[in-house]
């Protein structure tokens, strides 16, 4: 959070005259000690056609990382322990705590250990105790793939260029499901198959937010007319160069001890069939 000071200082300038903005980089992110993983291999890059978490890479990161940190103390309570040091260390009263999405669940623990210690709680897209991620995350992309086509048949100029949007998006679906989508490597004299369930993940990021959903209609047409090269340049690309203060190694500590061991295969039954990103993600972050 640190590294976006300007960010928070610009939003929460008018509490500013009479209040502190305290940030902290949780420990595995930012100054510390951050833990990243560097998933993408330029040369295998067919892996990252297969999957957003290659097992290859994952392990290689593990191993890397370990030598340098136990990757069992990255917590929700190991960070609600360290959120009290720091307030207690500064001579804070009670906090406000401002939290959004994973960080809510964060902000909880923190108020269930030290309930004395917080005067208010904002939490933005939270993320209930009992919702193990990424559990949720098929009907939810599929509520938003909805509300994008939706969006695009109500506004003339998108419904003009797209007037079959959901055609082609089943169509291109129905392509991937038969594995016939190739492509050809850079550097290489070979092709790897496209994965239905990694451009369906890549398509469920792109969902997440407004800005750059509006791409999808596009790279769907492009799909459907038999040009994937847009949208594996794209999937590519966010592999090759993720979130700069995004640690893989953190989320990989906290998934692993805090959600995929209470997900079981009837909630997957339940939670995924049916809806067009399956149980893609689950097994990637089971695996």
């Amino acid at each position: 959070s640190i590294s976006s000071a300007g960010y928070y200082a610009e939003r929460f300038a008018p509490l500013l005259d009479d209040r502190d903005l305290l940030l902290i980089d949780e420990r595995g992110t930012g100054k510390s000690g951050a833990l990243p993983c560097n998933l993408y291999s330029a040369k295998n890059p067919a892996a990252n056609l297969r999957d957003v978490f290659p097992i290859a890479a994952v392990k290689r990161c593990a191993q890397r990382l370990a030598t340098r940190a136990d990757l069992t103390q990255y917590t929700y309570d190991r960070f609600a322990n360290d959120l009290e040091q720091v307030r207690r260390a500064l001579g804070y009263g009670k906090l406000n705590l401002y939290a959004g999405s994973y960080g809510t669940r964060a902000a909880q623990v923190y108020m269930r250990s030290f309930p004395a210690s917080v005067r208010t709680a904002y939490l933005g897209s939270p993320v209930p105790m009992d919702a193990a991620g990424p559990l949720a995350f098929a009907k939810t992309a599929d509520a938003a793939l909805e509300q994008l086509f939706r969006a695009c048949a109500e506004d003339h100029a998108c419904s003009a260029a797209y007037p079959k949007l959901q055609e082609e998006f089943r169509a291109t679906l129905a392509r991937l499901d038969s594995g016939s989508v190739r492509l050809p490597i850079s550097g290489v004299s070979k092709t790897a198959t496209l994965n239905r369930g990694r451009v369906m993940e890549w398509m469920r990021s792109k969902l997440y937010r407004p800005w750059s959903a509006t791409m999808l209609p596009w790279l769907i047409h492009r799909a459907y007319a038999g040009d994937w090269a847009p949208l594996a340049k794209d999937l590519l690309a966010d592999a090759r160069e993720p979130d700069p203060g995004f640690s893989f190694g953190l989320f990989f500590s906290i998934t692993c001890s805090e959600d995929i061991p209470f997900i079981s295969e009837q909630d997957i039954v339940r939670d995924t069939y049916g809806t067009f990103l399956g149980d893609y993600r689950v097994r990637q972050q089971q695996a």
